[in-house]
């Protein structure tokens, strides 16, 4: 009977200091604040505008920023330390890097579904708004908290389009606004995206961006809703030959009153 007792007296013990014992705490990994600097050379240029003669080109504007990816996690963001076709974007970012990560470095946004119809030269147009350009950069070394790139080639997800109304006895149709619809094939997938274009004077003239994730092998077809100063709506359907990012089209537009 005694040693019963011992027996069950140890077991107790042990029961009561096996429920006294605390897990350890997670073990919670530090994360890392670099600073990184990456090269976007003559040609890794990104932003859209027109030459003298009515070329597109690309070119970067001091302070514009760029948001660094890793997969699907932002990381931090870059800002041009100088303006023209090249230039150089250094910021921090946090998080887990090592030679070899691969980043995906995204300028603006890809939201085209309210626009101007300017290109350059407002807080509102094309440039300021719905430029989107991206490139992919491998790093090559880290020093410290210091991270190197290769260097940057951007690639536009857009294309302009100059889009010039007229009425049907050729002479131009000034616009208060228009509602554009393209439409066409993402991978083989039927889609379309609707744009509002409010430019702040009628003009005959609307720059518009388009998205250029398209199957390229089909062609687009536009729908336009075209409202003139005095009220007037015209209807228009089109199609189009297929666009390529980072280009500029110029396409003439004969709307017949259908009111």
């Amino acid at each position: 009977m005694r040693k019963f007792i011992t027996i069950a007296a140890f077991l107790l013990l042990f029961s009561c200091s096996k429920e006294e014992v605390s897990p350890l705490p997670p073990v919670q990994e530090e994360v890392k604040t670099y600073t990184l600097t990456v090269e976007a050379g003559k040609e890794s240029t990104k932003a859209l505008s027109l030459d003298e003669s009515g070329a597109l080109k690309a070119t970067w504007a001091v302070g514009e920023e760029v948001k660094v990816y890793k997969n699907m996690d932002c990381l931090g963001t870059l800002t041009a330390q100088s303006s023209g076709s090249s230039t150089t974007l250094s910021g921090t970012i946090t998080g887990d890097i090592s030679v070899g990560t691969k980043l995906s470095l995204d300028f603006l946004s890809s939201n085209y579904t309210n626009q101007d119809g300017t290109l350059t030269g407002k807080s509102t147009s094309i440039d300021k708004v719905c430029d989107y350009s991206t490139a992919t950069v491998k790093v090559t070394s880290i020093d410290g908290s210091t991270v190197t790139t290769e260097s940057a080639t951007f690639s536009n997800w857009q294309a302009i389009v100059k889009f010039s109304l007229k009425y049907s006895n050729n002479e131009d149709l000034k616009a208060r606004e228009m509602s554009l619809t393209v439409s066409g094939y993402i991978y083989g997938a039927p889609s379309s995206i609707t744009i509002q274009v409010t430019p702040a004077n009628n003009t005959s003239e609307l720059y518009v961006a388009i998205p250029c994730y398209y199957n390229e092998q089909e062609p687009l077809s536009f729908s336009f809703d075209v409202t003139n100063g005095a009220g007037n709506k015209y209807y228009k359907d089109i199609a189009s030959a297929t666009l390529e990012n980072g280009k500029y089209y110029h396409i003439t537009v004969t709307l017949p009153n259908n009111e």
